[in-house]
């Protein structure tokens, strides 16, 4: 009977996913984003939102809503496999689901690596373009000496999930240099200040993030097969390298205690 409903419906096939969204874990991690205050919505099953009523959709009004894809996608990245989380999909829910969907991690260490990949997506859009620029002025060079040759930053939007995959990877590089962990409560404080956009925070683990991006980059010899590089997991081993170079040029003491200290 599975089967069937797996291969009849041309309409909406099911997806690897589909298959999870009763599993246990995934009941327990919608737990988990419900207790959060505000609460989220964690979408365990396609559609599972536009079942809710009025009066339940409101309650997520100021926590919104998060789809569990996304979610595996994200905190796999923040774990240190920014292209396994991009190039391999579907496979979070079978051989990376226990590293992508891991029950004893605290929702709002998921809400982080989301806040994370969301601001990051943000920054590559070209209606941020000129913060990130701000950020990393570098980003405006041209990737060759041809007259209409695109910048670096146009290069790189055109694998932006791979970038921003990376950007969260490295952001928890940042944040482990200034902490020595990063568990629930102060994930709930780190995402609150990023969210502020009074706050420095977002700015100092941007500029390191992206300016050690903008540097791997430039070194490339063949910039034309940046989704291919990109999609390699040694390409954060080599990123990591050079964030690590970043951070030990920069007065880095300085631009980490921008960030909150506040205990766990």
């Amino acid at each position: 009977m599975a089967q069937i409903s797996e291969y009849t419906n041309s309409q909406s096939p099911v997806r690897p996913g589909d298959l999870r969204s009763n599993d246990r874990r995934h009941r327990q991690l919608q737990s988990a984003f419900d207790m959060l205050s505000p609460p989220v919505f964690y979408e365990r099953r396609r559609g599972e939102w536009l079942s809710l009523t009025a009066a339940e959709r409101q309650g997520y009004q100021a926590g919104g809503r998060v789809n569990k894809e996304d979610i595996g996608q994200r905190y796999l990245a923040f774990r240190g496999k920014p292209a396994e989380a991009i190039t391999k999909k579907e496979t979070i829910f079978s051989e990376l689901e226990n590293e992508a969907f891991d029950t004893t991690v605290s929702a709002q260490v998921y809400m982080l690596s989301y806040t994370l990949y969301q601001q990051a997506d943000d920054l590559m859009t070209v209606s941020h373009e000129m913060k990130l620029l701000k950020l990393v002025p570098g980003f405006k060079s041209q990737t060759n000496s041809e007259l209409n040759a695109p910048t670096q930053l146009e290069a790189l939007r055109r694998v932006r999930k791979l970038v921003c995959s990376h950007a969260v990877a490295l952001a928890r590089v940042v944040l482990a240099t200034r902490y020595s962990s990063i568990a629930e409560g102060r994930s709930a404080v780190i995402r609150a200040r990023l969210l502020d956009a009074n706050d420095p925070t977002a700015a100092v683990i941007w500029g390191l993030t992206f300016k050690a991006i903008r540097f791997w980059f430039s070194s490339l010899t063949d910039k034309a097969a940046l989704k291919a590089t990109m999609q390699r997991s040694e390409t954060f081993t080599q990123m990591k390298a050079i964030l690590d170079d970043v951070m030990a040029d920069g007065d880095l003491t300085a631009k980490l205690a921008a960030i909150s200290n506040q205990p766990t």
